[in-house]
Parts: C-alpha cells; structure tokens; sequence
C-alpha cells in the first residue's frame, strides 16, 4: 500500500499512536469500535460542545 504523508520526519501522529495502544485522558481503549487487517475504527472524542460525536476511520497500515 502506498503511503503519501505531508508530516515533517519527526511528527508524532495521534492516530498512530492510538493504534499502538497509546491512549491518555481524551483517547481511550473504549474508544475503538472496530479493527480489521486493514482498518481501525474509532468514535472522535467528544471535544466540540453539541457535537456527539463522530467516527474516524484512518487506515490501519500507519
């Protein structure tokens, strides 16, 4: 799978990190919904007053 990213080198990417298993007091393990091969599914913190939410799907190959 080709992987195309604009970050500098040493960018550390949240949503890898998540799928590393690094979680803090916005992303938790509770978070995540689904998980294949190929994607990782997860429900978007709740940062926005109104908004109840939102699924993120990044690819799973990060």
């Amino acid at each position: 799978m080709l992987s195309i990213s604009h970050a500098p080198a040493d960018y550390l990417c949240p949503f890898c990190g998540i799928q590393r298993g690094e979680y803090d007091e916005r992303n938790q393990p509770t978070d995540v919904v689904a998980v294949t091969d190929r994607a990782y599914a997860r429900i978007a913190p709740k940062w926005w007053p109104g908004n109840p939410g939102a699924a993120l799907g990044p690819v799973a190959e990060r």
